[in-house]
């Protein structure tokens, strides 16, 4: 029982650092990241700022939520990586080469069937947490809370940035 207790602290910090990776890589390239969703199905430009907006802030969400146990964070990490599932799926069923910036811009990636299975990996994880009798002992290290805050710093600055250089190339300013 302690050993399946240890693996799944492991896999649960693990994921934590695939979340601050995920992160990481939208803020330095959000612009970049928020072009890329336009290539989705049903995404036009306005939902394409909304997404690439809200997304850094429910990974921050789900991070801490992981680290202290809690539930409801869990559930919107699981429908999170549903709905990311659900997005491949349709891309690749479409046959539509769409490149993967779920970690910054990274070469020649694009969404495959290795992405569903990575994120059905995810929600597993998460899917254990969800079950488990006590909180994992992960019990929010400082370093992680202040990523996390950095990164929803740098999320803003980007956002504000990007949005002066629409109006200012648009002739608003």
């Amino acid at each position: 029982m302690i050993v399946l207790l240890m693996i799944q602290n492991l896999a649960t910090h693990l994921l934590v650092l695939v979340y601050l990776c995920s992160l990481a890589g939208k803020l330095t390239n959000w612009k970049e990241f928020r072009q890329g969703l336009l290539f989705i199905p049903s995404v036009n430009k306005s939902l394409s700022y909304i997404i690439a907006t809200m997304l850094p802030f429910l990974e921050v969400a789900v991070v801490i939520c992981l680290c202290y146990g809690f539930k409801w964070g869990m559930h919107l990490g699981l429908v999170m990586h549903s709905c990311f599932v659900a997005v491949t799926i349709i891309i690749l069923r479409k046959k539509i080469i769409v490149k993967c910036n779920c970690y910054g811009v990274k070469g020649e990636s694009n969404f495959s069937i290795r992405t569903v299975i990575e994120n059905l990996f995810f929600m597993l994880i998460i899917m254990s947490n969800l079950f488990q009798t006590e909180p994992p002992t992960l019990r929010l290290q400082a370093w992680l809370i202040a990523a996390s805050l950095i990164a929803v710093s740098v999320s803003a600055t980007n956002y504000g940035r990007t949005i002066s250089e629409t109006r200012w190339s648009n002739g608003v300013y």
